[in-house]
């Protein structure tokens, strides 16, 4: 297993309400700005043009609001301008224009702009625009025939279209609620998931997972690497081999997800991080979001490293193939290296000579054993019972100081 970010090539585009409101304020603005450039070129209608610019200038503080993120406000007042302007546009031109139809668009306009929680307000919204549509419907002259039963046609063809647009604004608000829901589960989830692999500290460089830019080849994103001072420990199960062949893949790999489940849940009490799996081998590291130059919180630290190990060592003696399945332990204390390489496919992981050391320190244990670097006994020595210090050739190390401890200190 690694700690690798998997998620699909398809890239999802959501826009928010407050990205739709900004779009139909922006919209609005365009067209009374050229119905009123039109009425100004043609020299005429001016109680029409006073009537758009008003508006138009009532619009662009809805605008101004929405920037200032007052989100709800600038959503009420857009309504009741709307409302205002197609009204006063009835009034002034006194002719049969069926403006009132524009009220039945902003039905389909309101039930993008509340949400689910939001139902009265919408309600209201519905119940205001269909009223402003019924009143100004009666109120204008129908158009002069001869044939009264076309004038009562129209009326019921009106009203069924009135109806239409209500039962599909209900239809589309419906839809689209589920949609954001469903789609607020999915990143709810999906974020879950980036949060448990990628420490929230280290995420900062990765904008969006589906998003990210390929990086060059020749220049590695390493903006997100982050010096630290923690403790790495290094744990690896002993005759994992003959377990499988005893038991079976299967029961094995179930025996192995159950203990990596206990290890993460013991790795939660010492807030340590958990690295990755890499087969049977487990790698945590504590102190991500310290200070390098925080000798407390080092030594506190280090002192956590040992008494997690000693836990995760406990949680493998209590499993039932013990002590033929056994595990051994490797723990350094130092400056490390984390972050994020390539945020197009994001893996998190640990880099710098402490890492190597504790990986070489659970190499050379025996089962059963932990063993630690100077750094760490130095650091624990106070809390923890270590034997006297120990030399050893490491691969790559050289002669390296180190000591073991029993962990049922």
């Amino acid at each position: 297993m690694s700690n690798r970010v998997a998620h699909s090539p398809s890239q999802y585009t959501q826009f928010t309400r407050h990205q739709i409101l900004s779009r139909i304020i922006l919209i609005l603005c365009s067209i009374v700005s050229i119905q009123s450039l039109k009425l100004a070129w043609f020299n005429e209608h001016h109680t029409h043009l006073v009537n758009m610019l008003i508006h138009l200038v009532g619009f662009l503080a809805c605008w101004a609001l929405l920037q200032q993120g007052l989100f709800k406000i600038a959503r009420t007042l857009l309504f009741s301008l709307y409302i205002s302007y197609i009204g006063v546009a009835c009034y002034l031109w006194q002719l049969n224009l069926n403006l009132q139809y524009f009220y039945l668009l902003a039905i389909f306009i309101a039930s993008l702009l509340y949400k689910k929680h939001e139902s009265n307000e919408f309600y209201c919204v519905l119940a205001l625009l269909l009223s402003c549509f019924v009143y100004f419907h009666l109120s204008v002259d129908p158009l002069s025939t001869n044939k009264p039963n076309l004038v009562h046609l129209a009326a019921i063809n009106s009203f069924t279209l009135m109806l239409s647009c209500v039962a599909c604004a209900f239809h589309l608000r419906f839809m689209i609620n589920a949609n954001w829901q469903s789609l607020q589960q999915h990143n709810n989830q999906r974020k879950y998931i980036v949060d448990k692999l990628i420490p929230i500290s280290f995420q900062s460089g990765l904008s969006e997972l589906s998003g990210a830019a390929k990086p060059s080849l020749d220049a590695p994103t390493t903006s997100n690497m982050q010096a630290n001072y923690c403790s790495v420990g290094y744990i690896d199960f002993v005759n994992s081999t003959n377990l499988i062949h005893s038991i079976g893949e299967q029961k094995a790999l179930t025996h192995f997800q159950q203990l990596f489940v206990a290890f993460d849940h013991e790795t939660q009490k010492y807030n340590a991080h958990r690295v990755k799996t890499n087969g049977d081998q487990y790698i945590f590291v504590i102190g991500l979001n310290q200070n390098i130059d925080d000798g407390t919180n080092c030594k506190t630290q280090a002192i956590d490293a040992c008494k997690l190990s000693a836990a995760l060592q406990g949680i493998v003696n209590s499993s039932p193939y013990y002590p033929d399945l056994n595990c051994r332990i490797g723990i350094g204390s130092g400056i490390i290296y984390a972050g994020v390489i390539n945020p197009a496919h994001p893996n998190f992981d640990i880099w710098g000579e402490t890492v190597i050391r504790a990986a070489r320190l659970e190499a050379y244990a025996q089962a059963g054993e932990v063993l630690v670097d100077k750094n760490t006994h130095q650091l624990s020595e106070s809390d923890i019972k270590f034997n006297a210090l120990n030399k050893v050739e490491l691969k790559g190390l050289g002669l390296t100081e180190f000591s073991s401890f029993a962990h049922s200190e």
